[in-house]
């Protein structure tokens, strides 16, 4: 998305951003957007270094940066559903602290549904609240990413494609397909599969998307996901336990679960443990996502790059504030395997002995689209 052409400035064929500013006045892009901003302190001879960089290059914000700054100090809307969810958390913490660098203040707001999307964006966008919407994992609908093109506006759109707007997201079918062949790498012939039933109305398929993923890497290697070992239960800690009791006092259940994300892998996690289930001896589990607390329970997940994503959001839009309009196209964002202690062969480590396939013996794996 970023391209190095030529210089900016006189006799440059494009126009000037603010990295631009920020390369020639020798500080970062954050000091320049407080300095175009007006916003928080900034060093007199930095100041002037910046204005002189500016006049230099005839650096001239763009007509949406001024719109947006028009509002409040900078308001830029940030549409979400599942605020307390740790992965939109981390999410939001790598979001909110380049915002904040950069002198620009958001207005959350968290839906439940496809009617709330829309009562957010008949303020934030119809009301002209904000000239920038962020949305996390949500479909856009169409009148309102219409009506804000037609306004200037710019719309970015973090795990989730969306046409005509830039985007970052993360392969999930990939991602499931990475989860599987582990399993199978480590000598499981039976996995089974936990997912969440998703709020209707607001486009997640996730879940449903990594599930396919496992199927397939199961395939690839003449194996079956039976349906029968696959659920579903809510999102949620104690509904994952509850739905996955079921499956775990079978007299034959799988010997490994691949599981949709770390919040319903730690519920599979406690049922088994009120069943006396031991992991990852008679049960391996591996998560997907790699939230803050996996690392600390020692759970095996998927990992992507959860604060960075916020952190990439941010990014396009100080490009955006500083005059370049940002390229309409994907970001994909790499993938991996981290193995820690909930995963294992079947029936456990076994002294001078290594039950991974060979072709399966790798711990993490790398997964990006340029």
């Amino acid at each position: 998305m970023r391209g190095h052409g030529q210089q900016a400035g006189a006799g440059g064929d494009r126009r000037p951003t603010i990295r631009d500013v920020a390369r020639r006045a020798g500080v970062g892009v954050a000091t320049v957007s407080r300095v175009v901003n007006g916003s928080g302190s900034v060093a007199p001879l930095t100041r002037s270094k910046i204005q002189e960089a500016i006049e230099a290059l005839g650096f001239v914000p763009s007509r949406a940066a001024r719109s947006l700054r028009g509002v409040g100090r900078g308001f830029v809307g940030v549409v979400v559903s599942g605020v307390t969810q740790a992965s939109v958390v981390e999410r939001l913490r790598g979001l909110a602290g380049a915002l904040d660098e950069l002198g620009i203040m958001a207005a959350l707001v968290d839906v439940a549904d496809a009617a709330a999307v829309d009562r957010a964006l008949e303020v934030l966008v119809g009301e002209g609240i904000a000239n920038a919407i962020v949305s996390i994992s949500l479909a856009v609908p169409s009148s309102w990413s219409r009506r804000l093109r037609e306004r200037g506006g710019l719309w970015i759109s973090v795990d989730r494609v969306v046409e005509g707007w830039p985007s970052c997201a993360i392969d999930n079918v990939r991602g499931g397909e990475l989860a599987g062949a582990y399993l199978v790498g480590l000598g499981h012939r039976r996995v089974g599969f936990v997912g969440d039933r998703p709020p209707p109305g607001l486009g997640f398929a996730s879940s449903a998307e990594r599930e396919e993923g496992v199927r397939r890497a199961l395939g690839q290697h003449g194996l079956v996901l039976h349906g029968s070992d696959c659920l579903h239960p809510p999102f949620g800690v104690d509904e994952a336990a509850r739905g996955v009791r079921q499956l775990l006092e079978r007299a034959d259940p799988p010997s490994a679960v691949a599981v949709a994300s770390d919040v319903q892998a730690m519920g599979v996690l406690r049922a088994a443990a009120e069943l006396g289930v031991r992991v990852p001896t008679e049960l391996s589990i591996i998560g997907f996502d790699d939230i803050e607390l996996a690392g600390a329970i020692g759970l095996t997940t998927v990992h992507q790059p959860l604060e960075s994503s916020g952190r990439w959001a941010a990014g396009v839009l100080a490009e955006w504030l500083g005059g370049k309009d940002p390229a309409p196209a994907t970001t994909w964002l790499p993938l991996e395997v981290v193995e820690r202690s909930t995963t294992a062969p079947p029936g456990g480590w076994r002294a001078g002995e290594d039950h991974r396939d060979q072709d399966h013996a790798r711990t993490r794996e790398e997964v990006g689209r340029a």
